[in-house]
């Protein structure tokens, strides 16, 4: 359920997007538009805002879900394995590379895996 602060934001972002389409159209300006006119506006965009929202909602959770039922990081997955984990494919990486190995830090939200040549040797949560 969207809070009150939101949905008010969502009116008046539709308010302005009214406004800017009468005044880029050359049409009378706002003011001149009966209230009940204005306020059917409104509650459309709002409506859809609302749908929008409910929709992007929706597919949120379907992504949880998926990823819900992949396998999580385990030590000695290689690094497609952790990408195919149910932690996904991380915000960024940083790569070090030396004579004998190159290793890996995965970067997620509040979480690390650390991988050498290939393969998951540490995860830190």
């Amino acid at each position: 359920m969207l809070g009150q602060g939101l949905m008010f934001r969502f009116a008046l972002f539709g308010f302005c997007a009214i406004f800017f389409a009468h005044a880029s159209a050359g049409e009378p300006p706002l003011g001149s538009l009966p209230e009940d006119s204005l306020s059917e506006h409104i509650g459309a965009l709002v409506l859809q805002s609302q749908e929008r929202v409910q929709s992007l909602q929706a597919l949120a959770q379907a992504e949880r879900d998926r990823l819900a039922k992949l396998p999580c990081p385990r030590i000695g997955m290689t690094t497609v394995q952790a990408l195919n984990s149910c932690w996904g494919k991380p915000k960024y990486t940083n790569r070090t590379i030396t004579a004998g190995s190159v290793t890996e830090q995965w970067v997620y939200d509040h979480s690390y895996l650390y991988f050498e040549n290939g393969r998951l040797t540490a995860i830190q949560d």
